[in-house]
């Protein structure tokens, strides 16, 4: 469900364009000693690869994504510039590497997202989690403006602020 929650949201952000140029990246994060981390990993990928062959797109343009292991700030920063990746999705079992993360992120203009609300309170963009039966939208305006998003007042208007 999380993945196809940010499919949607990603079409709100209005600087997506600009900042994918003619497509979109999305690149994952897992750290490779956490199972629940790469499982989540591979059923985001698995869900993104499909939708790409399916000729889906993200704010109309064309989605890759490519999938990698956290080593460090270094390495991620490397990787994220390398790759051209426009949106970062962080999986669980990377609670201890997250300021570093979150820093990497705002540094290299990459959207960050996360399917951990704690993650999003402690500096990511964007995050869905499941309330209920339902997916609700967290954002954290302060982490998206620094990391180069800046999403419609309608999407802002369906999600829970947790930073301003």
């Amino acid at each position: 469900i999380q993945a196809k929650v940010f499919a949607k949201a990603l079409d709100y952000d209005k600087n997506l364009p600009s900042r994918a140029k003619d497509k979109v990246v999305l690149g994952i994060l897992i750290n490779p000693s956490d199972g629940a981390s790469v499982k989540m990993g591979n059923a985001f990928q698995a869900f993104y690869t499909s939708l790409s062959e399916a000729g889906g797109r993200i704010g109309g343009l064309p989605e890759e994504n490519r999938k990698t292991d956290y080593t460090g700030a270094a390495a991620l920063a490397s990787w994220l510039t390398a790759n051209k990746v426009t949106f970062l999705y962080v999986t669980s079992g990377l609670e201890t590497g997250l300021p570093d993360i979150a820093k990497t992120c705002r540094e290299a203009k990459v959207g960050s997202l996360a399917g951990d609300g704690s993650y999003v309170k402690r500096g990511l963009a964007l995050g869905v989690v499941i309330r209920g039966q339902k997916p609700l939208l967290l954002a954290n305006l302060k982490a998206m403006k620094e990391e180069g998003s800046a999403f419609k007042a309608e999407f802002l208007q369906l999600a829970e602020v947790v930073e301003r």
